[in-house]
């Protein structure tokens, strides 16, 4: 009888306001026919990314990745790492990011894929890697992207051709998931609202940043299995079988392991539940007690312990014990002695889950990291004031929303200085406070009365809330791939309003079809041309650099990544008539990165590398001086020093076949002060002392270059022969 009791109480009440749909605006409107329309546009507004390389952060965390080189044999180190692992130390350093970043199910597909693609057992490329034939030759074919170089870049490129179709391929199930998850979940009683919620999803060209740079996979997983979250939970609470419940859980562990955004779920569930269903409100408080016991708890204890220097291991403590606690109520619910609706029992399964995860995380990241937060690239509002920092941060979340309603222009980049500190008198940010709390209360107030609008307004905020950071320090000030898992409330929100705004309309069936085709055509054509066209701009860190300095040109970043794409252009056989150009083009955009951020170590490093090409060692030298004072644990430091020095050696080698002694000379000492235990600067600078008949030095010279390199031979032979002459000198005179 208890059973029959609680299927009574989840009695759908939602047809009193979606009517059962008898007609649609379409003429397909079976599921199978509209998942096949919304695949198709998905493969035509990506498919020219198929040929796209690789951008951004793909390099550091696909290509050199050391766990990912390593195929199946480095799943262990990732699932047991934090994402950044292998690049930290890599460049000998610690941390960078409070609460560090643990999304492994997305870099477990790369390891698999690696293993297809040919693995690398040592964790990273051999030098020669482009040579596939073995023939110690330049081989056309093995130029892969054809510029005229042979390097690492041809090594991977094959490879990110297959991982940007994996891409694509899972964005497209995303896409009909998330269809089928808006049609029998959301909306299973307005198949229009469902498709075209779905199809504005799919074709919204934000999306390009997460679609065509393969390293935001972690995006697309997690709105998957989020999606696959909700259809099996509300099968559990149709079915209340431990099976469906036990599917539930395994995706919410996936999504969570793709991305920590999942988290929203326990919260997002039960208000769909209380819109859906015939749960009183009684119940649906009852539900968001485990998590928000949870919450309350690990709060409290890290605001208490926060200073302590076991915070970590005191949190661990806290969430094991939290764990045994739900596992006990939840053997307890199971029990005949008591009964409970089984959207409780759900809702304890799933934190569960959550704390399972949590405990998981915080064995492996660290909640504060080592090093100084003061690094403004890291800490986009370092040099901001708190009303400054709060300012700007409430404005940046209405450029999402600007860029979800119309998107354009892109960039890759929104970091330091692409947006400007603003105060509480700038009218964007009081727009954004009226917006957003707006948004507010209409939730509150469309949630009272069931209405499923408060859930597409939830999914929107609750996402928003996790990248904003306003509560959550994310490091960076805003990213498009971030407002990835908010635009699935946009489209679901905006499909409503469209369909409900066509119904109002006292037009014949026939007409207001052909309105929505219409309108639905311009907004398809209009992202595809803008979707496909910015899938090319993420062919290459080349052509996106390049393109987005010019959309952020305050950036810092921008520019410094734009100044090193115009060092690589000009590496190119094919640009050999413009390389002066482009290396100035360079050293422009990168004395612009440094006049807005004195401290960037990585542009310092590439303006002294263009003025080496231009043969401007002492600027050179200036730049990479400044590498080692800001960051003199650098791990290429010591590379860069010998290619100053042999700068210097060629110069003075130049200087020598001029007859300039002296000249010479002096370039070879700058060459030993840079790189004293360099055999050949020694032995180069003992020839010069030998050709001016300072033999003394030039002996000094020739044994350093000995204790160095005992076996370098033409050192050996000047030295002995020198210094026989040198005895049968003193023996004359």
């Amino acid at each position: 009888m208890a059973k029959q009791k609680n299927k009574q109480k989840q009695a759908p009440v939602q047809e009193a306001q979606l009517p059962l749909q008898t007609s649609s605006l379409f003429s397909f409107s079976d599921f199978k026919t509209q998942a096949i329309v919304i695949a198709i546009i998905g493969f035509v507004f990506y498919f020219n990314s198929f040929q796209n390389e690789f951008a951004l952060d793909d390099g550091i965390v696909i290509n050199k990745n050391e766990y990912v080189q390593q195929g199946i044999k480095g799943i262990p180190k990732i699932l047991s790492k934090d994402a950044y692992d292998s690049f930290y130390r890599q460049m000998n350093a610690k941390d960078q990011l409070s609460g560090g970043r643990y999304r492994p199910l997305s870099i477990v597909t790369f390891a698999i894929e690696q293993e297809f693609i040919g693995t690398n057992p040592k964790g990273k490329v051999a030098e020669n890697c482009w040579d596939k034939n073995g023939n110690g030759k330049m081989d056309p074919e093995e130029d892969v992207n054809g510029d005229g170089l042979w390097n690492e870049n041809d090594c991977f490129i094959s490879g990110m051709h297959v991982r940007h179709v994996i891409n694509v391929l899972l964005y497209i199930l995303s896409c009909v998931v998330l269809l089928y998850f808006l049609r029998f979940v959301v909306f299973p009683n307005s198949y229009d609202i469902a498709f075209i919620a779905a199809l504005l999803f799919t074709i919204h060209p934000l999306h390009t940043e997460v679609v065509a740079n393969v390293k935001s996979r972690d995006e697309i997983m997690s709105v998957l299995f989020i999606c696959l979250t909700f259809i099996y939970a509300f099968k559990y609470i149709d079915d209340n079988k431990r099976v469906t419940l036990l599917k539930a859980q395994l995706c919410f562990f996936l999504a969570l392991l793709s991305k920590e955004y999942a988290v929203t779920l326990v919260a997002l569930i039960p208000i769909l539940t209380y819109i859906h269903t015939g749960q009183n409100i009684k119940n649906f408080f009852y539900s968001l007690i485990p998590v928000t016991v949870s919450i309350i708890l690990c709060g409290g204890i890290y605001f208490l312990a926060k200073k302590s220097p076991n915070v970590e291991n005191i949190l661990r403590q806290s969430v094991n014990f939290l764990i045994i606690v739900f596992l006990l109520i939840s053997l307890l619910i199971k029990s005949k002695k008591f009964q409970a609706d089984n959207t409780i029992m759900l809702s304890l399964g799933l934190t569960y889950i959550l704390l399972a995860y949590v405990r998981i995380r915080l064995g492996i990241v660290i909640l504060k990291a080592d090093v100084p937060d003061n690094e403004v690239l890291n800490n986009p509002y370092l040099f901001a004031t708190k009303p400054q920092q709060l300012a700007t941060e409430i404005s940046t979340t209405f450029n999402y929303f600007k860029l979800l309603i119309f998107p354009h222009p892109l960039s890759a980049d929104y970091s330091y200085n692409a947006i400007p500190y603003k105060d509480f008198t700038n009218p964007e940010v009081l727009l954004s406070i009226f917006a957003h709390i707006g948004m507010v209360v209409a939730g509150v107030i469309l949630f009272v009365k069931r209405n499923i609008l408060s859930f597409a307004i939830a999914f929107y905020l609750f996402n928003l809330i996790l990248i904003c950071n306003i509560f959550l320090n994310i490091g960076a000030t805003m990213g498009e791939r971030l407002i990835y898992h908010s635009s699935v409330g946009f489209a679901i929100a905006l499909a409503y309003l469209f369909v409900k705004g066509i119904e109002k309309l006292k037009s014949a069936e026939s007409s207001k079809r052909s309105i929505v085709m219409a309108l639905l055509a311009v907004v398809v054509i209009a992202s595809g041309f803008k979707t496909i066209e910015r899938n090319a701009d993420w062919k290459n860190d080349i052509t996106l650099f390049t393109k987005d300095v010019n959309v952020v040109p305050g950036s810092a970043l921008a520019n410094g990544n734009a100044g090193a794409r115009y060092i690589d252009l000009s590496e190119r056989p094919e640009n050999k008539a413009q390389e002066k150009e482009l290396l100035n083009k360079a050293i422009g955009y990168l004395d612009k990165a440094i006049s807005i951020h004195e401290r960037y170590v990585t542009s310092y490093i590439n303006r002294g590398l263009a003025y080496y090409k231009l043969g401007d060692l002492e600027k050179t030298k200036e730049n990479w001086d400044m590498v080692e004072k800001y960051y003199p644990h650098y791990p290429d430091i010591p590379r860069y020093k010998e290619i100053l020095a042999q700068g210097y050696l060629n110069r003075a080698l130049n200087f020598g076949k001029e007859q300039k002694y002296t000249e010479a000379i002096a370039e070879m000492e700058k060459a030993k002060a840079i790189t004293p235990n360099n055999p050949e600067v020694w032995y180069n600078l003992g020839g010069a002392y030998f050709t001016i008949k300072d033999y003394q030095k030039a002996l000094d010279c020739w044994q350093k270059t000995l204790e160095l390199k005992p076996d370098h031979p033409q050192a050996k032979q000047g030295y002995e022969a020198l210094k026989a002459m040198v005895a049968q000198s003193s023996m004359k005179k």
